[in-house]
This record gives structure tokens, C-alpha cells and sequence, in this order.
């Protein structure tokens, strides 16, 4: 995870499968970073580097849509884009997400090729 002070965004880079809890608790502790963070920077952005990402399970998805979803539109983030994995399961798990989680259309979500793509999306 680091910042990109250009943007300025936060770039969380996924290292392939993790555990149900360890998953939980990086996107919880990004959620913490992202509220330290917009103190400095109050248009603070996040991309989702996922080109390494794996399957994930349904009960994520929910969870994802319950808990981590409000806790984004509470800190002010209202765009996210995603670096598309190369894992076939990878990537049909986040476009699931993606679909599932956005339902009221709160944050808007894309799903890009590369980083900059992605990057050049959050700030148009």
C-alpha cells in the first residue's frame, strides 16, 4: 500500500490470495489509512491493484457490500478503480463485486487494463 501524492490516491496492491481474515483486516486497516490520510489530502482517491488478486468467497462480497462500502461513502470516497486481474477467477470475483456492492450506485467503480488507466479514470 502507498500513497501516490500526485493524484493524490492511495494504491493498495493485492499479492494473491489471502485469507478470509487477513482480508478483512487490510481492508479495514485501509479504511484507517484512508481517514489519516484525507486529513492532508481531502480528495484522496483509491485504486485496487489487483492484477495479482485471486477468487474470492461470496460471504465476502457480502461483507464487503455491509461493512467496508458504508465506511467509503462515510470518509468521503465516491470513485474506486480497479487494475483488472489477471486470474480468470480473480476477475470474475471483482466484477461480481463490483456489481453487487454498488447496488445504490454511491461510489462509482471501474475496472481497468493497467494503473495508469485506472489512475487517469479517478481524476476525469
Amino acid at each position: 500500500m502507498y500513497l501516490d501524492e500526485n493524484l493524490p490516491c492511495i494504491v493498495k496492491e493485492w499479492k494473491g490470495f489471502a485469507p478470509k481474515q487477513a482480508f478483512k483486516d487490510i481492508l479495514l486497516s485501509l479504511v484507517d489509512i484512508i481517514l489519516e490520510t484525507r486529513q492532508n489530502y481531502p480528495n484522496l482517491k483509491v485504486v485496487a491493484d489487483s492484477r495479482n488478486l485471486k477468487v474470492l468467497s461470496p460471504d465476502i462480497f457480502e461483507w464487503l457490500s455491509d461493512t467496508i462500502h458504508p465506511k467509503y461513502m462515510e470518509n468521503g470516497i465516491s470513485k474506486k478503480a480497479f487494475v483488472e486481474p489477471e486470474d480468470y477467477f480473480g476477475k470474475v470475483s471483482l466484477q461480481i463485486y463490483i456489481s453487487q456492492s454498488n447496488k445504490e450506485g454511491e461510489i462509482a467503480m471501474g475496472m481497468f487494463k493497467d494503473l495508469e488507466d485506472a489512475k487517469q479514470w479517478l481524476v476525469s
